[in-house]
């Protein structure tokens, strides 16, 4: 009987999924705030940057309100998050609603028990979308609204791309590669970015950026100098952003809409 029990929840379950996934792959967008309303600015802890990365990664075109191109807003998704932290937990779910403010899909909840509050938002964001990492949501092209060169009663449709928070025009991705920690010289530099820590390797003109896990360091990214001087980063997908070093030799690579600080530790 138990089994019956158990073959029927799994039923359940996987239809539930399957049409959630079909209702969000039928929308073409979701639209990111700048500002949760627990939230002091914009963008605390990087939060919504967050939300918008993981969703795009995982099958959806998502912008920011000043991102979003002249289209239809009943083809989209709001997003919102909702934080329940207490003494021990730092819980948050994500919320879907359609343009007429009408829930679509709402996350489990996912928890962090990390001290830091940074840390503890990004674990529990993470935490929360692995309803949606399985549901393998894919979104239709988005089309813009426009007025036709041969009727000005003509709607024209445009295919966009949705950027990802690190934006670029060139998309060649590059080679993974994972080496040892061990593997650190003297001569590489140290960083740090939101408590994790980033070597970087440098042979002439050309640097490479790596993010220590555990024992092993995993490349993230190449930098080079162009010909005109700039400093390029180009992460392990390809996209490429302008990169610095400050006064301080802190390394700073510039997103779509943000910077990202990488201080120097030694």
């Amino acid at each position: 009987m138990i089994k019956y029990i158990w073959a029927l929840a799994f039923s359940v379950s996987f239809l539930f999924n399957a049409t959630a996934q079909s209702d969000l792959s039928d929308y073409s967008f979701v639209v990111v705030p700048d500002k949760y309303e627990f939230q002091f600015e914009n963008d605390q802890y990087q939060l919504n940057s967050l939300t918008k990365f993981l969703f795009n990664k995982y099958g959806f075109h998502a912008f920011f309100n000043n991102e979003l191109p002249e289209v239809s807003r009943c083809d989209g998704l709001w997003a919102d998050l909702e934080r329940d932290s207490g003494f021990i937990w730092t819980k948050l779910t994500f919320v879907l609603k359609d343009c007429e403010g009408n829930e679509v899909y709402r996350s489990s909840e996912g928890k962090s028990k990390l001290k830091e509050y940074g840390k503890a938002y990004q674990q529990a964001l993470r935490a929360a979308f692995d309803g949606i990492i399985v549901m393998g949501v894919q979104q239709k092209d988005i089309n813009t609204l426009g007025i036709s060169q041969h009727s000005s009663n003509t709607p024209k449709t445009e295919k966009v791309v949705a950027s990802t928070p690190l934006e670029t025009n060139t998309q060649v991705p590059i080679s993974e590669e994972i080496i040892p920690v061990s593997a650190i010289d003297n001569e590489d530099n140290m960083y740090m970015n939101n408590g994790v820590f980033f070597i970087l390797k440098t042979e002439g003109a050309n640097h490479k950026l790596f993010e220590k896990k555990d024992e092993t360091l995993v490349l993230k990214g190449n930098m080079v100098t162009s010909e005109n001087g700039n400093m390029v980063f180009t992460d392990i997908s390809g996209n490429q952003f302008n990169a610095l070093f400050d006064v301080d030799k802190n390394l700073i690579i510039e997103t779509g809409f943000q910077q990202l600080k990488f201080q120097l530790q030694r």
